[in-house]
């Protein structure tokens, strides 16, 4: 297992990445609503994490160019940045607001491969159960922090307050990497040098083996044209097209959150237009649901690990957890005809966030056992590739559930979510007999 410094700094970035992502998905619908924007706006708002669809993009620079800290590095400065100059704006503005939120998405999501590219490569296969813990859970509760506790926070403090505050977590993270590449560099020349001490020894290195091994064809494949001087897009996307699994993989992280993230989306505003104070929706709904999904996540990466990580065991406990997920979400759909309650919706959701964390965990560990896979030099773009798909399938259900609610209203509306989660399981089932593709 990773060295607990670095394992530490992972959490720490990973949830840096939550926050903005909480205050977007769980806050900004809340705030808008308030401020009397229709729903079908309020669902567009979720159109603002654009920029992780399109962060395959760069994940061939990331492959290929700078070193993975310098990657991580320029991401918490320019997240600092971002942060301090909200604070002079803070929330009377909301198309700033909306702006700033925008370069957020924009600036997490490429940092967001590099991060993913290092746990990969630091992890063995049979911890990237563990990864996928740290990575999930720590976001998570990034979340939960971007949302209900600034929430809660934001009545006595004030948001030019906060936003300082969170600009100074970036400050701590980008201290933290500098401070480790300091310590890293004046212990270089030492006899022995445990490879999980020194991460960022070896994510400087990165850069330099590759450059050195830039001609050099592994599996067949020229990552860099020497011509034009540019990286071979097409080789790298045949590639990764060509790995075992990938496929199917794709297809199912494109459907496998559509339905719970279309619950999750709308059952706050449902309950606010079930007149449920805003104060109690926050409370209930955000934070206790959330702590569920923690617990969730937790709880799957514990049994990720089990029999070493093996992805036909983790894709038979995504068939059965998927199975249970069925239970609240029906139940919601035909509580929602009747009468449901503040407390039932709160208690459904619970479940269904509790659920919804182990198959989350769960996939993000299929998501790195198939890029452990790739070849070197496409790492990243495999791993961004399939993790664009996870959020487009939860982006596009998001995107679209305002619209949806105003078209045929909350009944159908979660119905329809009922239908796109019993879809999951065939899906799954599919990909028990493909075969497995050893570490390369």
């Amino acid at each position: 297992m990773a060295d607990k410094k670095i394992v530490f700094l992972l959490i720490l970035l990973y949830f840096g990445q939550g926050l903005p992502y909480g205050f977007q998905v769980k806050l900004l619908p809340l705030l808008l609503r308030k401020q009397n924007f229709s729903l079908s706006n309020v669902g567009l708002s979720r159109l603002l994490s654009l920029p992780w669809i399109f962060k395959f993009t760069v994940a061939p620079l990331v492959d290929n160019l700078w070193s993975l800290h310098s990657w991580i590095v320029a991401g918490s400065l320019a997240m600092s940045a971002i942060c301090f100059l909200s604070a002079f704006v803070g929330v009377r503005n909301m198309h700033f607001l909306l702006i700033s939120v925008l370069f957020m998405n924009l600036t997490t999501a490429v940092q967001d491969v590099a991060v993913d590219t290092f746990s990969i490569s630091l992890l063995n296969p049979s911890d990237l159960g563990k990864g996928s813990t740290f990575q999930v859970v720590g976001y998570k509760v990034g979340v939960v922090c971007g949302s209900g506790l600034l929430a809660w926070l934001s009545t006595s403090l004030g948001w030019q307050f906060l936003f300082c505050l969170w600009g100074l977590y970036y400050i701590l993270i980008l201290s933290l990497l500098l401070l480790k590449s300091h310590y890293d560099t004046e212990h270089r020349e030492r006899e022995e040098v445990p490879f999980t001490a020194s991460a960022n020894m070896m994510i400087e290195s990165k850069e330099t083996n590759f450059k050195q091994d830039r001609n050099h064809k592994g599996d067949n494949i020229l990552l860099w044209d020497n011509k034009t001087g540019s990286i071979e897009g097409r080789q790298i996307l045949r590639t990764i097209l060509q790995t075992p699994g990938f496929l199917w993989l794709l297809s199912y992280l494109l459907i496998y959150k559509m339905g719970e993230q279309g619950v999750v989306s709308m059952l706050p505003l449902f309950m606010i237009d079930q007149g449920i104070p805003h104060d109690q929706v926050v409370l209930l709904s955000g934070i206790c649901g959330q702590v569920f999904s923690i617990s969730g996540s937790i709880v799957g990466g514990w049994i990720s690990c089990l029999q070493n990580g093996q992805r036909s065991w983790v894709i038979s406990t995504l068939q059965y957890v998927s199975c249970a997920r069925l239970l609240p979400v029906v139940a919601i759909w035909l509580l929602s005809q009747m009468a449901l309650t503040k407390y039932s919706a709160v208690i459904l959701e619970c479940l269904l966030q509790f659920s919804g964390g182990i198959i989350t965990t769960a996939t993000f560990t299929l998501i790195m056992l198939s890029a452990k896979t790739s070849s070197e030099g496409t790492k990243a773009s495999h791993s961004a590739a399939l993790a664009t798909a996870e959020v487009l399938g939860k982006l596009s259900m998001s995107a679209i559930s305002g619209i949806l609610v105003d078209i045929v209203g909350y009944r159908k509306y979660f119905g329809l979510c009922f239908v796109l989660s019993l879809l999951v399981v065939p899906v799954l089932q599919a990909g028990v007999n493909i075969p497995e593709k050893k570490e390369l």
